[in-house]
């Protein structure tokens, strides 16, 4: 089974995936980038992405890693991904 999305914008590979920049469409604002996917093997459905925050204290502390749903995954693009997904990352 293909996600809607892949069907939409063609084929992409994980690697080319995280490398995109995540961006909130709710407030305009730069998530990080995508650290993993969470897959349904059986059908190999794209359940959800784990997007790392990135925000100026990185450099000191751990960034906090967010599970973002298939559901609220709006666009895949050539240069980011496109979500609407309130409470993370502010």
């Amino acid at each position: 089974m293909i996600n809607d999305i892949m069907i939409l914008t063609g084929k992409k590979l994980y690697s080319e995936l995280e490398e995109l920049e995540v961006i909130n469409v709710i407030n305009g604002k730069s998530l990080g980038t995508i650290t993993d996917l969470e897959i349904e093997i059986a059908t190999g459905r794209i359940l959800s992405i784990h997007v790392s925050c990135n925000g100026l204290l990185s450099v000191f502390k751990k960034d906090e890693v967010y599970t973002i749903p298939y559901e609220h995954i709006m666009k895949i693009g050539e240069d980011v991904i496109i979500v609407r997904y309130s409470g993370i990352c502010e």
